[in-house]
């Protein structure tokens, strides 16, 4: 029932075509459980429902982000800890002394232990943000959604926030509705905070007024989303396009780009929540 009637599903199905917000993580322990405790904690607050059709209740939502946003404070926090305790471990543990005289079995296990302890703490040492150590807040900022030095993080945020929530009523049109916007689209890699959307809750009340637009024409849509590995399935013109050095286009389909893994410890992982640091494609009719 709460499935049915609330905007829980939805608000997942929205992570889909968003970055994915941290306190909305699957990687995360429990979070299922946080969000439907979240909303059994708010639910008597609330008027109605979080959403009513196609159209999310804004006050509520934020609502629900305040409440999630006390187990984000409790998973930085234990994250922590964790890395913590795996450094101190790592210092304290006596060299690698390789598998001779183990039996298969046992030969195999320590090589995998070994080898997973290692890519893990190669994550942590590589972790320039370390969520839940002072100071995470502004280096996340500052490195993630590439905030100059000197710049206004609450602005910068803020603005984020509004985004996310005209993404996620973007999406809830988009599934349940019709398309809000054309030409709308989430201008930054990373989301924000549950915590910010507690910050910055009194500016965030209205719904979002997106410019409906028009669609771009079949072929611009299918270059949007194919890379250029399958500019086969498009006219040669198109192809030409999407693959030579020398095209307009050619910034947008670069042949090398960063990944972010976003503290993930193997390329697998969570693919979805791996960030691809490509430019946006705006076009203008």
């Amino acid at each position: 029932m709460i499935l049915r009637h609330s905007f829980t599903s939805r608000l997942l199905s929205a992570q889909l075509c968003l970055p994915p917000t941290t306190c909305l993580h699957f990687a995360w322990q429990g979070a299922i459980d946080h969000i439907f405790e979240a909303y059994q904690q708010i639910l008597p607050q609330i008027k109605g429902h979080l959403c009513e059709g196609a159209k999310i209740n804004r006050p509520a939502l934020l609502r629900l982000l305040r409440e999630l946003s006390k187990y984000e404070g409790e998973a930085f926090g234990n994250m922590s800890r964790r890395n913590q305790r795996v450094l101190k471990k790592v210092e304290q543990r006596a060299p690698w002394q390789g598998t001779d005289g183990m039996d298969f079995e046992t030969a195999v296990a320590a090589e995998l232990r070994s080898y997973e302890e290692a890519v893990y703490l190669v994550s942590v040492q590589s972790d320039t943000i370390r969520l839940g150590e002072v100071g995470w807040h502004e280096r996340y900022y500052h490195q993630k959604a590439g905030l100059a030095e000197g710049g206004s993080i609450a602005e910068c945020s803020q603005a984020m926030c509004l985004a996310y929530l005209e993404g996620i009523e973007w999406t809830m049109g988009y599934y349940y509705d019709t398309t809000p916007s054309w030409s709308w689209f989430y201008p930054y890699h990373y989301a924000p905070f549950a915590s910010d959307f507690v910050t910055h809750a009194p500016k965030l009340q209205q719904g979002a007024k997106l410019q409906k637009g028009a669609p771009w024409p079949p072929l611009a849509q299918l270059m949007a989303v194919l890379p250029p590995q399958s500019s086969s399935c498009l006219p040669q013109a198109h192809r030409r396009l999407m693959r030579d050095k020398t095209s307009p286009l050619a910034t947008i389909y670069p042949s090398d780009f960063v990944e972010d893994f976003n503290g993930k410890q193997w390329t697998w992982q969570d693919q979805h929540h791996t960030c691809s640091m490509l430019c946006f494609a705006v076009i203008i009719p």
